[in-house]
């Protein structure tokens, strides 16, 4: 029930040190992304943890 998007172009592994850091960079430019373009998203936070609690 909306867009779904796939950043596959900087996946890392799940246990990578960094790899929740780089989610939240990657989930702020795409929300910035849409938000230039005058879509409503949901804040980078709430996608964060969406995500992260889906593993």
């Amino acid at each position: 029930d909306g867009l779904v998007v796939f950043d596959l172009g900087s996946a890392v592994d799940l246990r990578h040190p960094n790899s929740k850091e780089f989610l939240k960079r990657d989930i702020n430019n795409i929300i910035r992304f849409f938000k230039k373009r005058g879509m409503i998203v949901d804040d980078s936070t709430n996608v964060f943890e969406d995500i992260v609690n889906e593993f």
